[in-house]
């Protein structure tokens, strides 16, 4: 056993393949994949850790079945290596930068053994042996959630309502707010508005919106008017997804030449990357879009999140489009005091498809705007 690695599971997955003809996990990962936290495809295995977070995995190569396995949770699979080595690294890692492993050609048994705390340590244990169906030695039980906060009571205005919609306290914010739309308070109709149409109430929300429509006035941003608008034409019929500009590779590699990028950004890479990314989507190229994500950058919120889910629902990844967004909830910010929900996800003709009746109440009850 070599040196521990330190490896980022993006989308919350490890990758452990061969080295010679590395599979594909696009389809493994089903939901009792998800819930075993282990995906199987010929020439690979995805090994799901608890968050989106750095890892650290520990890798043996030994001659026979090892000692029952301690820890918090334990599967085994099996590999068929055919070439002279097996390959670990996170989901979006540089396949070329992978750690390899030598091992002799022919069928492994693989057992990944979790032990989760603050920092997640897998350890990797591979023996020759026959193939057999993948299980779950032991299954995490995660703690019981610490006990939420008494109640601070039931919300008497528009501002303690709309806190407590970005809460995800959204069926206390409704009722104030509908009883706030008809004493003709058209700020919280608009909020009302929003959270009826991630319920599916499309006929009750049309006169909440229509009540914004005609104070305009009652708010100071032009989009949540624009965002009434667009949820009082969409209704329940999905919308039509806008076709995207035409990409265009050639400014885009124009503009990461530029010297006076290196100047600007000289000690910055942070910034740097947060740069590129928004050239990705300015130059409308999906491919660089997903390329150049990372879900642990500082400057990247949900709306960065939306560039990214719409190549990913193009590239017609749409579960990883969603896992995108998912993630990124909670960086959603509204620039209105009458916004309690991310509306882009209704309206959006890329995005709408995305948000089953399942999702929207996972949208609801996302704490939002959490700094």
């Amino acid at each position: 056993m070599g040196k521990p690695l330190t490896l980022f599971a993006d989308y919350r997955q490890i990758h452990l393949f061969d080295a010679a003809a590395p599979g594909d996990l696009s389809d493994a990962w089903t939901a009792r994949a998800v819930d075993d936290r282990i995906a199987v495809a010929p020439g690979i295995l995805g090994i799901a850790t608890n968050d989106t977070a750095r890892v650290r995995v520990d890798v043996s190569i030994l001659g026979e079945e090892p000692a029952p396995p301690r820890g918090d949770h334990v599967t085994e699979s099996s590999l068929r290596v055919k070439g002279e080595a097996v390959g670990v690294m996170g989901c979006t890692d540089y396949l070329p930068d992978a750690k390899r492993f030598a091992v002799e050609p022919g069928t492994y048994r693989v057992r990944a053994t979790h032990t989760i705390g603050k920092t997640e340590k897998i350890r990797l244990e591979l023996w020759p042996a026959k193939r057999a169906a993948s299980k779950v030695l032991v299954r995490y039980a995660p703690p019981a959630p610490k006990p939420k906060p008494a109640p601070t009571g039931r919300p008497k205005n528009h501002k303690q309502a709309v806190a407590a919609a970005l809460r995800g306290e959204t069926d206390v914010a409704l009722e104030v707010l509908l009883e706030l739309h008809a004493k003709g308070d058209a700020a919280a109709s608009a909020s009302a508005a929003e959270i009826l149409a991630f319920q599916g109430r499309w006929k009750e929300l049309v006169p909440c919106a229509k009540a914004l429509l005609k104070q305009p006035d009652a708010v100071y941003a032009g989009n949540v008017v624009d965002d009434m608008k667009a949820l009082l034409a969409r209704g329940p019929k999905l919308p039509r997804p806008d076709q995207p500009e035409p990409a265009n590779r050639k400014r885009f590699d124009e503009a990461l030449a530029d010297p006076k990028q290196a100047k600007r950004f000289k000690g910055k890479p942070k910034e740097l990357a947060a740069h590129c990314f928004a050239l990705a989507w300015t130059f409308n190229l999906d491919d660089e879009v997903i390329a150049r994500w990372d879900p642990s950058h500082p400057y990247l919120h949900f709306d960065d999140a939306c560039y990214v889910a719409r190549a990913l629902v193009r590239a017609k990844q749409p579960d990883h489009a969603w896992a995108v967004l998912e993630e990124r909830l909670p960086r959603w910010y509204p620039v209105d005091a009458a916004q309690v929900l991310p509306v882009v996800l209704l309206t959006d003709g890329w995005l709408a498809p995305l948000l089953t009746p399942e999702r929207a109440q996972i949208v609801l009850r996302t704490p939002r705007a959490v700094r």
